[in-house]
């Protein structure tokens, strides 16, 4: 098993930064999930903070959420030309400004309880988008693997369509589930968050140790 935490904030940015990297590991954890996204660059993970993260003996897992699933319309926030494009950002930033392994996955969050329909109709399309662009910036074979964040439901149909191979579930836990209920093991369950030195994180914990984190 292993223990980390995922945050929207720049943790360099903080003044208590290094008593957070000091509880983190008081903590033993050994990852954190940063974002990847266009609409608000501040909470997006910056060379300089991946290095002071690395230097903190902490991994990294990579989120990329673009847009706000309480106020946009599923049909503009997810559908195939959205995917596309989200996915060619997502790979070039991840690429060409931290430096992300290839053999590390990037988490696509829907980070929303939609409906089985709405999941079928605009999320699966979504995820054919952002396949596509990565099969287009690999020449041919998936320049990332792609992992999906959501909520139980979402990451079973999504996996049940083979356009990701890491799932990642929400904390929510009173949202959607398959039924009937299925067997289900997800690579990184992520738990109600709290305040660590003044940066506002949510827990999470990868029970087979493949939770997809990577030094840049």
């Amino acid at each position: 098993m292993s223990i980390g935490v995922d945050t929207s904030s720049n943790v360099i940015q903080s003044t208590t930064v290094e008593q957070f990297f000091q509880s983190l590991k008081q903590k033993q954890c050994s990852f954190i999930g940063r974002y990847y996204n266009v609409d608000d660059p501040s909470k997006n993970l910056t060379a300089i903070e991946a290095a002071a993260i690395v230097n903190a003996g902490l991994r990294i897992v990579a989120i990329w959420e673009n847009g706000d699933a309480d106020t946009t319309p599923v049909n503009q926030l997810f559908n195939y030309n959205q995917g596309f494009s989200d996915g060619s950002i997502a790979c070039y930033y991840a690429g060409y400004i931290i430096g992300q392994p290839c053999y590390a996955p990037i988490y696509f969050s829907v980070d929303y309880d939609y409906s089985e329909e709405d999941i079928k109709n605009y999320v699966i399309p979504y995820f054919k988008g952002v396949n596509e662009a990565f099969l287009t910036f690999g020449d041919g074979t998936l320049q990332y693997p792609v992992g999906v964040y959501g909520s139980k439901l979402t990451c079973y149909l999504v996996f049940e369509a083979k356009l990701a191979s890491y799932s990642y579930k929400s904390c929510s836990d009173g949202w959607r589930v398959p039924t009937p209920p299925v067997q289900f093991n997800f690579n990184i369950e992520q738990s109600i968050g709290k305040i660590i030195d003044e940066i506002a994180v949510d827990f999470d914990v990868s029970f087979g140790n493949n939770e997809g984190s990577f030094l840049p």
